[in-house]
């Protein structure tokens, strides 16, 4: 497991230390990825100067960007995190303010933190202590930016910073998360891939996932293809509990 830096990469942090990259994260808060990043970022996007919704142009995300321009790695879907080293896996996410009659609230603009894929023909054989879920999600650096509902043509990289947070699955939250992670993984044992739902368990659950189910192996049952296939879905952070992290990270 190595860290792969682009041709982006400054040395203003060491990816091997997780309080370094920590500390270079906050230089983002209260500015845009246009102001800190290469002028290529621009270039990115051939219709960036354009005047259009964004939402009708093919460009790239906000942590896609982030990623390349302003940590300077290259982006990877491999089952460790993206700083190997120091193992810690960077996240991104939009939330909206919330106008109340006393104060302002940020709000997730989407439902749930989602996190890596489900294998289901490898969980199966996995422990929650030595899991692949556990080496590349024990650790989060989250990258708060804020959603402009209203704002139609604001691009990716011009998004304003308001919080990065640095979450450790711990405490009663890894106990809890843990018996989650058990649960999907017994039902995969038990060939029930294909009826994993939605709010059957408490921090941690199952969604979305491939389009096409599939058959898979049930190398720890020993069969060799469970009958009934079953998309490979991915880990989510619940609602109640992406709430409970948006708390502590801004309001």
């Amino acid at each position: 497991m190595e860290f792969e830096p682009n041709q982006y990469f400054t040395n203003a942090y060491d990816p091997a230390d997780i309080n370094s990259i920590y500390e270079y994260s906050k230089n983002l808060i209260g500015k845009n990825l246009i102001q800190l990043c290469h002028k290529d970022i621009k270039l990115v996007d051939p219709d960036y100067e354009s005047n259009k919704n964004v939402k009708q142009r093919s460009g790239i995300g906000f942590g896609d960007y982030l990623e390349k321009f302003y940590f300077g790695y290259k982006s990877n879907s491999k089952t460790y995190a993206d700083f190997p080293l120091a193992n810690l896996e960077l996240k991104s996410a939009g939330v909206k303010e919330k106008q109340t009659a006393y104060y302002s609230v940020y709000v997730k603009k989407e439902p749930r933190l989602t996190l890596s894929t489900i294998n289901n023909e490898k969980i199966v054989d996995e422990e929650f202590e030595t899991s692949a879920f556990l080496k590349k999600n024990k650790n989060l650096l989250i990258i708060f930016w804020l959603h402009k509902p209203h704002n139609l043509n604001q691009h990716p990289i011009e998004k304003e910073v308001l919080s990065t947070y640095l979450f450790e699955l711990k405490d009663k939250n890894y106990e809890i998360i843990k018996k989650d992670w058990e649960y999907i993984r017994n039902k995969i044992r038990n060939c029930k891939a294909h009826d994993l739902k939605n709010r059957e368990t408490v921090n941690l659950e199952s969604c979305g996932g491939e389009t096409k189910p599939k058959y898979y192996k049930n190398f720890y049952n020993q069969i060799e293809n469970c009958p009934l296939p079953a998309k490979n879905k991915r880990f989510a952070y619940t609602k109640n509990f992406w709430d409970s992290i948006i708390d502590d990270a801004l309001n």
